[in-house]
């Protein structure tokens, strides 16, 4: 999806937000939508590797432009085993 249309997005889930809705987003990039997200669970191999706020972008990521994956957590975190996709 390109900016423009992520900005479309974001502010159609603002308006559910602040109308008190819950909204279940599936995402590879936060882009325009990062300020909005309080809870971010993260997959790897179908094990959950994170769950809480959306972790800060660091190196190549933070850089002005970067439309790849931001790191949520480090290659060897343990994913915790929910037993649902394993």
């Amino acid at each position: 999806v390109d900016l423009a249309n992520q900005a479309v997005l974001a502010d159609a889930v603002r308006e559910q937000v602040a109308a008190g809705t819950t909204v279940l987003l599936v995402l590879h990039e936060l882009g325009p939508l990062e300020p909005l997200i309080d809870r971010a669970v993260v997959l790897r191999d179908g094990c959950v590797v994170h769950d809480g706020p959306p972790p800060e972008a660091v190196g190549q990521h933070a850089l002005p432009g970067h439309d790849h994956v931001h790191p949520h957590a480090g290659p060897a975190a343990e994913p915790i085993r929910t037993g649902l996709l394993t």
